[in-house]
């Protein structure tokens, strides 16, 4: 398997290399973003790194599945309805 951020540079041509894909992100983030803050319906999400402040751009909550596990539930209700 290649790295994340190759993968992520690679066309993906069906949904299931997407799912792989989400998957994989969805595992990772936990592991780089230190902190987050819910402000009105976005969650702003941080990452302290050698002393460094980083932000990620404001996530919308209703359009973002932050959970593994409902997201690949969700994704098996789409296919099967497609």
């Amino acid at each position: 398997m290649q790295s994340l951020s190759l993968d992520l540079q690679k066309n993906k041509n069906s949904l299931d290399e997407f799912f792989d894909l989400t998957n994989r992100i969805l595992q990772y983030l936990p592991a780089v973003l230190t902190e987050f803050k819910d402000k009105y319906n976005f969650r702003i999400f941080s990452s302290q790194s050698a002393g460094t402040l980083k932000y990620v751009r404001p996530i919308n909550k209703d359009l973002f599945i932050f959970d593994s596990k409902k997201f690949e539930s969700s994704f098996e209700k789409l296919i099967n309805v497609l």
